[in-house]
């Protein structure tokens, strides 16, 4: 049961992490993203799978055989790969927006 919610947890920050690449939130551009209603669908429809997996890691480890913090860690980097692997594009805005100098 446990193996399960962690394969929920990463389709899950799959799905989110595809939904925000396909634009969930952006606003329409003549050059920009084509389905944002495929996008804004993913990013919920993930949110709404890793809140479940969230649940029910909480009750697993409040049951009677918690896991152990090897397998919550595990279960860390399996929900948050997806993540930082999908923040390219918001990193390089980070970087372009640091590298902006302030007016005077």
């Amino acid at each position: 049961m446990r193996n399960r919610n962690r394969w929920v947890g990463l389709a899950g920050t799959t799905a989110l992490a595809l939904g925000g690449a396909d634009g969930a939130g952006a606003l329409p551009s003549a050059a920009g993203v084509r389905h944002p209603s495929i996008g804004l669908f993913l990013a919920y429809f993930g949110l709404v799978l890793l809140v479940g997996a969230w649940w029910r890691l909480g009750r697993t480890v409040r049951s009677d055989r918690p896991p152990s913090s090897r397998e919550l860690l595990l279960t860390l980097a399996v929900w948050a790969a997806p993540l930082l692997l999908a923040t390219g594009g918001g990193l390089l805005a980070l970087v372009a927006l640091l590298c902006v100098r302030p007016a005077r």
